[in-house]
């Protein structure tokens, strides 16, 4: 068990290693992409960061959920998933930084280490943790309820804003949360953050996903439909041979009251069982054809009304 316990902390370190050498790509020789925000699918929630030197100061009103953007340009040449109709889906990393319905945005494509600009880039510690958290509950492998949709991105920003060492904790340290629109939110991120990455244990990356960075405007997560091979390669050093296996733990629509029932919101679907796989595993998981997004006006996460 020793030695299992030894495998498991240098396959972490050789991951951690590997994502900050692939945050060393300068923004300028990066690939760029353009895009329309259409609309937000989750809910609402208040958060306060009170030892943030930038942004908003003070509890403030957040759109928490899926962001939905029409792709219009950009030379990036790879595809933004789903890809339907030029769409592309992603999640904010930076709560303090503002969007409008239907402005349109240009985006550096970074490694996931190198978004949250705002605060210098979220580093490679806490792009593994994140990594942890969106193969867990992928929104493009089984479909959101709305609930759902709003409990991942607080437990995004948890990852991303926190400064208090582990275990992440919603509704205490210096990034906190209250008063989501529906009372299953909140629960839910925690459960999320619970299995996935307060646990201790390495677990499964998800590899097909990067940051989307604007240096006027907030930072956006994105998944693309081929992993990065420089991110891959790099990600992948030491994990062949691994033996061990993760015992599945399965939250979706659990945590705390119900945590989220799948019943009523937009984004419907079932999440399949998934085989134990290996410990830090990079995965990159099918889409979701089906899904159906929710125009929202919000003050600040920060999206201003038209």
């Amino acid at each position: 068990m020793s030695k299992l316990n030894t495998l498991r902390r240098t396959v972490a370190a050789l991951s951690v290693a590997a994502l900050g050498v692939v945050a060393s790509i300068d923004a300028a020789s990066a690939a760029t992409v353009i895009g329309r925000l259409d609309s937000v699918s989750g809910g609402t929630v208040q958060r306060i960061i009170d030892n943030s030197m930038v942004g908003s100061q003070g509890w403030t009103d957040l759109a928490a959920g899926v962001f939905s953007f029409t792709r219009t340009g950009g030379d990036y040449g790879g595809t933004l998933l789903p890809n339907v109709a030029s769409v592309f889906y992603a999640l904010c990393v930076e709560p303090q930084e503002n969007v409008n319905f239907g402005g349109s945005y240009t985006y550096n494509v970074l490694p996931l280490s190198a978004g949250a600009e705002n605060i210098g880039g979220m580093g490679a510690t806490r792009a593994g943790y994140l990594a942890e958290l969106l193969y867990g509950v992928n929104p493009l492998q089984s479909a959101l309820t709305n609930v759902e949709a709003a409990a991942l991105q607080v437990a995004i920003w948890e990852i991303v804003r926190e400064t208090d060492p582990l275990p992440f904790n919603v509704a205490t340290g210096h990034t906190r949360f209250q008063n989501a629109s529906n009372a299953n939110v909140l629960p839910t991120a925690q459960a999320w953050l619970n299995t996935y990455v307060n646990d201790g244990q390495p677990s499964p990356q998800l590899a097909n996903v990067l940051a989307l960075v604007s240096p006027e405007n907030q930072d956006m997560v994105g998944f693309i439909a081929v992993p990065e091979p420089l991110s891959l390669a790099l990600l992948g050093i030491g994990l062949a041979g691994l033996s061990s296996t993760r015992r599945r733990k399965s939250v979706r629509g659990g945590g705390g009251g119900g945590g989220g029932g799948r019943g009523g919101g937009a984004w419907r679907g079932s999440s399949p069982e998934r085989a134990p796989i290996r410990s830090k595993q990079l995965v990159s998981l099918p889409v979701a054809q089906s899904v159906r997004a929710v125009d929202s006006v919000f003050a600040f996460c920060r999206i201003m009304p038209r």
